[in-house]
């Protein structure tokens, strides 16, 4: 009987660690046009929920990110993968904005905005399945604001002005 109760601690306390290795949370920054990539891989039947905190500045206040499964080596083609991959934006007081999910871990895209400047967090969640485990790879960028798009096709139609301007050969 005491094998037996030493036996149950120590797969509950193997569990309890599995459960705090795969919940964290990491500090994105402030968000930009350069797009923000992540890979994370777990051990099969592992449920996980990452957390990306961000900032939304005053020039982009429009979110574009993606997550998909992925198979580390060594997984059997469409075997080994993530099940109820879901995306999650939520503002600074904890209130949902939108999310998405995929029961199969096909790709999954999220676009929030336009959105307020501040902070905001995005929770990509799931479980991993088959003999291998598996993972999710997620990709977050801030897209620029309309007036900035406008600001960048002004200055390239004036570089296109300038450049087919008439030159006056010079002879001599």
């Amino acid at each position: 009987m005491k094998l037996l109760k030493i036996i149950l601690v120590v797969v509950a306390a193997t569990g309890v660690i599995g459960s705090a290795q795969a919940l964290a949370q990491t500090n994105a920054g402030t968000l930009s046009p350069t797009v923000l990539q992540a890979t994370n891989v777990y051990s099969t039947g592992t449920t996980f929920a990452e957390i990306y905190n961000f900032t939304i500045g005053a020039q982009y206040q429009t979110l574009l990110s993606s997550a998909v499964s992925y198979q580390p080596a060594g997984a059997t083609a469409g075997q080994d993968s993530v099940s109820n991959l879901t995306l999650a934006l939520y503002d600074a007081g904890g209130a949902e904005v939108t999310s998405v999910s995929s029961s199969n871990g096909s790709l999954i895209n999220l676009s929030g905005g336009p959105l307020v400047s501040g902070n905001y967090l995005l929770k990509v969640s799931g479980t991993t399945d088959g003999s291998v485990g598996g993972g999710y790879q997620i990709s977050v960028a801030a897209v620029p604001e309309p007036a900035g798009w406008m600001m960048l096709l002004s200055g390239l139609a004036v570089m296109t002005f300038m450049a087919r301007r008439k030159t006056i050969p010079v002879t001599g």
